[in-house]
């Protein structure tokens, strides 16, 4: 019964009882990589993330500082803050300044940032709701006399190691 398996089980043609020691072994290390590779290659990708730099230039002064918001959703955008995915802040040097989302996973994000020129860590807008303080989005787009871009207008794809983004701001 036995050597009737072993004939059934044939391995390039020859049986196993025929394959010579230095065979056997040559079977067994390619089973052992082979083995290995499919291990490997089926791994799960492991999380791709990456640094995005977002320069900001056109300050008008170098007060206070730049608060930025970066949304993964359009849920929130720009206005609620509590849906802000990340969310940075950055001194002024002359009349631009810079920051780094360090570990960002890839995907669609949209920014919107603003010049918070008294520090309060507020968004400041007159009576009316026109911005007293200077803003800027992803893509520089703009918003109108009606609101603020939509996440669709100021989204970007982040799908590299390190990626930058170059806004300027605008005053109203």
């Amino acid at each position: 019964m036995r050597e009737s398996i072993l004939k059934a089980v044939s391995l390039g043609g020859l049986s196993q009882s025929s394959l010579s020691r230095t065979g056997k072994r040559r079977v067994s290390r390619f089973l052992l990589s082979l083995t290995l590779f499919m291990v490997l290659a089926f791994q799960p990708a492991p999380d791709m993330k990456g640094a995005l730099i977002v320069h900001v230039a056109g300050l008008r002064n170098s007060n206070g500082q730049i608060i930025f918001s970066l949304y993964n959703r359009k849920d929130g955008f720009p206005g609620d803050s509590s849906k802000t995915f990340r969310y940075a802040t950055s001194g002024i040097i002359s009349d631009s300044c810079m920051v780094t989302f360090e570990n960002l996973p890839f995907g669609q994000y949209a920014l919107f940032c603003f010049h918070d020129e008294n520090s309060d860590k507020k968004f400041d807008r007159t009576w009316y709701g026109k911005p007293t303080e200077g803003v800027a989005f992803s893509n520089n787009v703009h918003g109108s006399i009606l609101g603020s871009p939509s996440f669709e207008d100021a989204k970007f794809d982040f799908r590299s190691r390190e990626d930058s983004l170059k806004l300027k701001i605008s005053y109203f």
